[in-house]
């Protein structure tokens, strides 16, 4: 049985980086069973659509959409609450920590 996984991904304004980090993410799908959650602080770019349109396609993906509300710790506690994985992992969406190092 694969070990249940979440990945929590604030983000504000990362429409360049997201979908990329969340493709990378995927792969590691063949040796875990994955959830990812894309905390994102009301992006005024196209961030939220993106990860919005990619979530209807994939089941793996799931946005918290925070109007209003910045702050990365917070986003963070409010990914940690909702992820329903055995394991966390908390990454930067902006490419700054690679995927695979995780």
């Amino acid at each position: 049985m694969k070990r249940y996984v979440s990945f929590v991904l604030p983000t504000h304004n990362e429409e360049k980086n997201i979908i990329p980090i969340i493709k990378e993410i995927l792969e590691f799908n063949n040796f875990y069973e994955i959830e990812i959650l894309v905390i994102d602080d009301d992006s005024k770019d196209n961030t939220q659509k993106l990860v919005r349109e990619f979530s209807k396609k994939d089941r793996h993906v799931r946005l918290i959409s925070r109007v209003g509300r910045f702050g990365l710790s917070s986003a963070l506690k409010e990914g940690c609450l909702n992820a329903t994985g055995e394991i966390i992992a908390i990454m930067d969406s902006d490419g700054q920590h690679e995927v695979h190092s995780v």
